[in-house]
């Protein structure tokens, strides 16, 4: 029951945002707090309630859940608290790194995924034409 309760979660989330970012459009701090913490709160969710079927799809998303964790802490580099360029610079180039190492795993798991489906319905087309020669010869056979 509560696995069902994901599209609530991952959508009250987003919500959350949206509500931040237009009640308090002058507070990055807030805004960057909130988010962590409803990362926080969907990690949790996650982790105990796994929502999907698939063992691997729960996986799946709880590290993509980290990553937007990881991800929120060095956007406070480029709020007031921080007016080092250079900061600034090493800390959107650590951005740019970790999204594309998340989506490099995104896009390998996708492959792995589709390479299991196709094997799967290859051994499955394989065995159903099996069955049907065994069928045919044994229809030959019975006629014989």
């Amino acid at each position: 029951r509560a696995a069902l309760l994901y599209q609530f979660v991952f959508l009250s989330r987003r919500y959350l945002m949206i509500c931040v970012l237009t009640i308090m459009p002058w507070s990055k701090y807030i805004q960057l707090l909130s988010q962590i913490w409803a990362t926080i709160f969907v990690i949790c969710y996650l982790i105990t309630n796994r929502p999907f079927v698939d063992r691997f799809l729960n996986w799946q998303e709880t590290i993509n859940e980290f990553t937007v964790f990881i991800a929120a802490y060095p956007l406070y580099v480029f709020t007031n608290w921080v007016w080092d360029e250079e900061r600034r610079l090493e800390a959107g180039w650590l951005l740019v790194g970790l999204i594309l190492v998340n989506i490099m795993f995104n896009i390998t798991v996708l492959l792995v995924m589709t390479c299991k489906r196709m094997k799967l319905h290859i051994k499955r087309q394989y065995n159903i034409a099996n069955h049907k020669a065994q069928q045919e010869l044994d229809k030959k056979k019975a006629i014989e």
